[in-house]
């Protein structure tokens, strides 16, 4: 019977170490080869024991004085002791002897890593290539993993690609090539790459999980779920697919579809209350609200912390006219978390339709006060000041908002809209055309907003106008 050669080495290994400590322990003297002391030094390098390993070399080099393999060892314990410069002074010293040993390019670069000295580690990665029998894939992932950071994404997918010719399975090097690409904003480049690698390795399921996430990027949700469906062909059990396959039915309101693809993540993976969570939504959205309550309770069930499933149960009781208790889960959620601009939104809005509007004129003051940030915050805010007020005190609210914002759109026409319904219609129409200019696609929403404006010609011509410019 052939014995496994990494259980041989292994073996060979423990028995060095075992023979070394027994002699420290009798005070004796054995002799050991460079080759059982470069074992026993990584048996303590392997197990983190770096004091130990520092005592091994120590003693290695006054018996083998000279071994370059015993100087390379030294190096890489100084280096992992954190004598860097140390480390690097070593390293000088064996490339004077051997410029051609790969293995010092590599300890070289690891220790400039660690220094952050990038650039420095990115050459001797390419050194350490140059010298080596046989490229190694996973020499030219740590390549790329330095070219990324100092920006070289181009280079990184480059060096990458090199990795995957040489070694096809290399999942590290597949899912950070599709980083790359994303980073560098070149989606349709990945597309592309990892549709002719996939030709040529159809059964790389991880290229097919890659290709699925490329294409949900992109909002081709239908050649998405096509790739997400091929991986799971090859991996049955790979819930990922499933998940994100899930979330791109979601994009497309095919929420049945959705719900059995959460289902299936669910059967090959430990359960997430995310997951019984985004079914819970996609019942709601199918109005199917006592299964909806199911798996939101589901979640809660995992986590009681869970505040998107408390958001969720008032969003199902709202939706059915159970305003109180909407409100008191949109409260528990935000004593979960008080940060979330979300949360306060939802909880808002469901003051306002409770019939509780001055207490969501207060909240709205709040969250403008906290989080000023969301265009929709105050366009709700000044729509409710609208409702118990007047249209003068709606445009005042939104005059700050575009103190924040003075180039936002969607600002821009609702203070044209609000300049109407006030009788200032010169001032309007600038405000609809400095508008109409900036996105005039927008125009549509100003329309469903108020259409009462298409009923002044000048208006109409206005919008005209800019449709001729388009």
């Amino acid at each position: 019977m052939t014995e496994n050669p990494e259980n041989f080495e292994k073996d060979n290994k423990n028995f060095s170490v075992k023979r070394f400590e027994e002699m420290q322990k009798k005070s004796a003297t054995y002799f050991f080869d460079v080759e059982e002391f470069e074992n026993i030094i990584d048996y303590y390098l392997d197990h983190n024991n770096i004091k130990k390993a520092d005592q091994v070399v120590v003693y290695a080099q006054s018996v083998h004085p000279g071994s370059v393999i015993l100087m390379l060892k030294s190096a890489q314990v100084n280096g992992s002791n954190g004598k860097l410069i140390k480390a690097l002074e070593i390293l000088k010293q064996i490339e004077a002897v051997e410029p051609f040993n790969p293995e010092v390019y590599l300890t070289k670069a690891g220790i400039l890593r660690q220094l952050r000295d990038h650039k420095g580690a990115i050459k001797c990665f390419k050194d350490a290539l140059k010298y080596m029998d046989e490229e190694e894939d996973d020499i030219y992932v740590d390549l790329a993993f330095e070219q990324e950071h100092i920006n070289d994404y181009d280079g990184a997918i480059e060096s990458l690609k090199k990795a995957l010719e040489i070694n096809a399975e290399n999942e590290a090097a597949l899912y950070e090539i599709t980083y790359c690409f994303d980073i560098g904003n070149k989606c349709n480049d990945c597309v592309d790459y990892l549709v002719s690698f996939l030709d040529e390795n159809p059964y790389a399921f991880i290229g097919w999980y890659n290709l699925g996430n490329t294409y949900f990027k992109l909002e081709n949700f239908e050649k998405s779920i096509e790739a997400f469906e091929f991986c799971n062909a090859i991996k049955e059990d790979f819930s990922s697919a499933y998940f994100n396959k899930a979330n791109a039915f979601v994009q497309i309101t095919k929420y049945q579809e959705a719900i059995e693809a959460y289902k299936s993540a669910l059967e090959n993976e430990t359960p997430m209350p995310v997951t019984y969570g985004y079914i819970g939504e996609c019942y709601e959205k199918l109005e199917a609200f006592d299964l909806s309550e199911v798996y939101y309770k589901k979640a809660l069930a995992l986590d009681e912390n869970y505040a998107d499933a408390y958001v969720g149960m008032g969003v199902i009781n709202e939706l059915q006219k159970h305003f109180s208790i909407a409100l008191n889960y949109y409260q528990k959620a935000l004593e979960i978390d008080p940060e979330n601009t979300d949360y306060w939104y939802v909880y808002a809005e469901g003051l306002s339709n409770a019939g509780f509007k001055d207490e969501a004129l207060n909240t709205y003051k709040y969250m403008i006060a906290e989080f000023d940030q969301e265009i929709d915050t105050w366009l709700d805010y000044a729509d409710l000041v609208l409702e118990m007020k007047s249209s003068t005190d709606a445009l005042l609210i939104i005059e700050g908002a575009l103190e924040i914002f003075p180039k936002n759109s969607e600002l821009l026409y609702r203070k044209a809209a609000y300049l109407i319904m006030h009788g200032k219609l010169k001032d309007a129409y600038h405000h609809l055309e400095v508008a109409l200019e900036q996105n005039f696609e927008m125009h549509t929403d100003f329309v469903e907003y108020y259409p009462e404006a298409l009923k002044i010609s000048n208006v109409t011509k206005l919008i005209e106008l800019y449709k001729t410019k388009e």
